[in-house]
């Protein structure tokens, strides 16, 4: 994702680099490159924006690459009283351009509320605490999950639940409930506290890797339950000592592996 980001802010940066140094006058001078650290500077904060999390109204950062050269060279201004056809042209097509990013961006939320009324909420999860939890039905079908993770797929939350539930996580004072995977669903649907000292996400290579991660000893502070995705092969290298020690297997399914402190 690093090298997409910078690949997309070099090519802007070049052509507003292009479009500045190509417009200056023979009798520039120093202060004249000014607009180039600009540049520079807008693109490497558009690509720290980017890299959290690629945004369509975010990305309008890049099409203000070509803006800004285009209003430091004064190509966007006129000194007649009316514009002429060359400089309307320029400023219809740098507002289309910003504006488009926005547009996307609010008719994708337009079909995310059109998808959600038109599916039912799914029964598996009326008597949690999101009752009102929705899915698309292919989805649901859907038997491997995104992202290698299963706490993002249909079939690995219900059957996690069900784990969850039988071992009583989700009695009152039960404890909290800690996921091995990218995303910790289950304090939400059963209404519990999420665990203190745990991360609300674990992606490799972004929030831990096998040289860098918190230690067991603090991950697991006040954690009664822990679940750990079958397929996740790096965060059993890492915590498994751990939990061998600390708890006991409890039970074990198609995508889950439950964990209770001993």
């Amino acid at each position: 994702k690093l090298f997409g980001q910078l690949g997309e802010a070099a090519l802007f940066s070049f052509v507003a680099l292009v479009l500045y140094l190509g417009a200056l006058s023979r009798d520039a001078s120093w202060s004249d490159l000014r607009p180039i650290v600009l540049i520079l500077l807008v693109a490497g904060a558009g690509c720290a924006v980017l890299m959290q999390n690629h945004y369509s109204v975010e990305a309008a950062v890049y099409p203000l690459l070509p803006l800004i050269a285009l209003e430091w060279t004064k190509r966007l201004h006129s000194s007649k009283e009316s514009s002429s056809l060359q400089e309307r042209s320029l400023i219809a097509g740098a507002v289309a351009m910003i504006v488009f990013f926005p547009i996307v961006d609010v008719s994708m939320h337009l079909g995310q509320r059109i998808q959600f009324a038109s599916n039912a909420p799914d029964p598996t999860f009326s008597e949690t605490a999101y009752s009102d939890l929705r899915f698309e039905p292919y989805l649901v079908a859907l038997e491997t999950s995104r992202l290698n993770t299963v706490s993002d797929g249909h079939a690995g939350l219900v059957e996690g639940l069900e784990m969850l539930r039988a071992s009583g996580a989700d009695l009152p004072g039960s404890g909290t409930v800690a996921a091995l995977n990218f995303a910790n669903p289950f304090p939400m649907l059963l209404g519990q506290p999420s665990p203190p000292r745990t991360p609300i996400w674990l992606h490799e290579g972004r929030s831990y890797s096998r040289d860098r991660y918190v230690a067991g000893e603090v991950l697991f502070e006040d954690v009664n339950f822990v679940m750990l995705a079958n397929g996740d092969s790096v965060l059993r290298e890492i915590y498994g000592e751990v939990l061998t020690r600390d708890f006991a297997l409890e039970a074990q399914g198609n995508y889950w592996t439950l964990f209770v402190r001993q």
